[in-house]
């Protein structure tokens, strides 16, 4: 009878503890973190979905089936990020102004004229109220025959907010709250 050599391989597996304190314990105490792959600020997780792009609803069910939503840019600092993040992920190409658009949850689909940040993954929506940074011009509609009803930031206008065709493909970025 022979005796066989085996060699035995363990794999220990270590996930970090769910949260972490912060600098500033006057203004939160603890932050959950994130999943890898995703970014904290302010209290929220974000993903910037650049390798792939989708049409706006496939975006939102893309999120929610992740359980999160499309982006509510609600704050000037907010903004700032989404669009410091953006830049470092997508590169201007001074090409079709899609190449270089971001989805984000905001649709005047259901009243033209009246945008609100949707939230695929509650099925809530709710008015986009005080904080608005629009390209000039911007919401135009398209032709005026309620063609562009999906809200996107667009790198070749700055990361500015411009409604697009909910049927043209762009990346997106998806936000959960911690």
């Amino acid at each position: 009878m022979s005796v066989s050599n085996r060699m035995y391989v363990f794999l220990v597996y270590f996930r970090a503890p769910m949260t972490v304190p912060t600098q500033n314990p006057q203004t939160q105490t603890n932050t959950a973190s994130c999943s890898p792959g995703w970014i904290m600020y302010h209290g929220s997780c974000y993903f910037f979905h650049t390798n792939i792009r989708y049409r706006w609803r496939d975006a939102n069910s893309f999120c929610s089936a992740h359980q999160t939503h499309l982006v509510n840019i609600e704050t000037t600092e907010e903004d700032h990020f989404l669009k410091k993040e953006s830049s470092k992920r997508i590169p201007l190409l001074n090409g079709a102004y899609s190449d270089t658009g971001v989805w984000v949850g905001g649709s005047d689909d259901a009243i033209e004229g009246r945008w609100e940040w949707i939230d695929g993954f509650s099925h809530t929506s709710k008015p986009i109220q005080g904080y608005s940074n629009w390209y000039r011009g911007e919401p135009d509609s398209g032709d005026g025959e309620h063609e562009e009803d999906c809200m996107c930031l667009v790198g070749e206008k700055g990361f500015q907010w411009q409604d697009y065709h909910c049927s043209k493909h762009m990346f997106f970025i998806c936000e959960s709250s911690t």
